[in-house]
């Protein structure tokens, strides 16, 4: 014997998306995002680049926030790209 299965129609939905963001509505703003130091100093990938000062991550020609990728460090404001060591 197959049992009859029922699917939901999408077409039929109402909008299930919550009305305030995740995880905090419009009055909370939830904890600060720490901002951690370092045990290096950012050096560029191209010779002439700027060095970053050490115990920080923030770009060394900008001053800008820089994301890491695979060890990779690049500047979120300008074309900086850096390791850390």
């Amino acid at each position: 014997m197959t049992p009859n299965l029922t699917t939901h129609d999408p077409r039929t939905a109402t909008d299930t998306a919550p009305a305030s963001p995740f995880p905090y509505g419009e009055s909370d703003s939830g904890p600060a995002i720490p901002r951690y130091s370092c045990r290096g100093v950012l050096r560029p990938t191209d010779a002439d680049g700027a060095i970053g000062a050490a115990g920080t991550l923030e770009c060394p020609a900008c001053h800008a926030e820089t994301t890491s990728g695979a060890g990779l460090y690049a500047c979120v404001e300008c074309s900086w790209t850096g390791t850390l060591r």
